[in-house]
């Protein structure tokens, strides 16, 4: 059995966890709010305001302080202005990040004074150890709204394009997005709608470039599912085919 010293440190241990508070609505608005709170307590905070998202190479990197045990992605063409502090004692900075093609080693430059004019490189000028503590928070890589966007981004880049595909690839998105579109449906009409109402879905429209396509939802037989996807895509070339044919 647990003693009360041993429970009290547990307690202890739990009440004084570091809790993360993003205050976000990024790409919406570019302006960011990070907090570390202990006990309800802010222990640090930092405001960012994103000029420039940056992306991650093809081959990422990761920066791994020792003492934090956490690892950040690095990206490159990055440029965001950090400040803390208030009134008299607010303080802002300008913190870019480049990558040399030549050398193939990323580049963190911080900007200060009224205009951004002085430039310290973190590599040269300040020691390793320092650079290890200042560099996650100061360039905001923590910021996981950031850190979401670009992969969206980055994922779109590696999608080819519909108009590079065959017939039976677009078939298949078009499909995906109807049974995600079917899946949201049913999880949104149990909140709209009573539980004795009949909903259900029949069809969507939408088009890829210059090509329609029509779904329809319906069932095969009766033993089947309500609304299964019928295999059936009506894909329509506009000018070509008139969608009343259908």
């Amino acid at each position: 059995m647990a003693s009360e010293n041993e429970n009290n440190s547990d307690k202890e241990n739990i009440d004084n966890k570091l809790h993360i508070k993003e205050n976000s609505t990024y790409p919406i608005d570019n302006k960011i709010s990070y907090k570390e709170c202990i006990n309800n307590v802010t222990r640090r905070s930092f405001n960012y305001l994103i000029i420039k998202e940056g992306v991650y190479p093809d081959q990422p990197k990761f920066f791994a302080p020792k003492k934090t045990g956490k690892s950040y992605k690095i990206s490159y063409d990055y440029v965001v202005e950090t400040s803390w502090g208030r009134a008299t004692k607010k303080r802002i900075v300008r913190c870019e990040i480049d990558y040399n093609n030549n050398t193939h080693t990323f580049q963190f430059k911080i900007k200060y004074g009224p205009n951004f004019e002085q430039i310290v490189f973190l590599n040269k000028f300040i020691s390793k150890t320092t650079f290890e503590q200042v560099r996650p928070l100061l360039f905001g890589l923590q910021l996981s709204n950031v850190q979401k966007e670009r992969e969206l981004k980055r994922r779109g880049n590696l999608i080819k394009p519909a108009l590079n595909c065959i017939s039976s690839t677009l078939d298949k998105r078009a499909k995906k997005i109807a049974t995600n579109v079917q899946l949201n449906f049913k999880n949104d009409i149990n909140k709209i709608y009573h539980l004795f109402d009949i909903i259900k879905l029949k069809s969507i429209e939408f088009f890829v470039n210059k090509t329609d396509y029509q779904i329809n939802y319906g069932t095969k037989n009766r033993l089947e599912e309500d609304n299964h996807i019928q295999s059936m895509i009506k894909a329509v070339d506009r000018g070509k085919i008139s969608r009343d044919s259908y």
